[in-house]
């Protein structure tokens, strides 16, 4: 029998898994998202002494540069955008205009 793997059979074989897996640097996060690569930075060091911010994601360090996996950036924008529909539906569940 041959136990040697077939080429394709690696974890990238697929290409939406090595997609989501990608990497990706402060600048791609921010052409992303629409914000600059130093908000990143900002809410990154926010996050890591304990201050409030915006951006959740965790970074996976590769040395001294952080990645990020684009997966959890698009899940991250993706809660962002359903926390804005449920804050939108709450508005209105009074029946919209309270004036009399």
């Amino acid at each position: 029998m041959n136990d040697r793997k077939r080429k394709g059979d690696g974890v990238f074989a697929d290409k939406t898994k090595r997609r989501s897996t990608m990497l990706i640097c402060d600048k791609e996060v921010a052409r992303m998202i629409g914000m600059s690569p130093s908000w990143v930075r900002v809410q990154r060091w926010k996050k890591r002494t304990g201050q409030e911010h915006v951006f959740t994601v965790a970074p996976v360090t590769i040395g001294t540069s952080p990645r990020y996996r684009r997966e959890d950036v698009e899940l991250w924008m993706a809660t962002l955008t359903d926390t804005v529909k449920t804050a939108g539906n709450n508005d209105t569940a009074g029946g919209g205009n309270d004036k009399q």
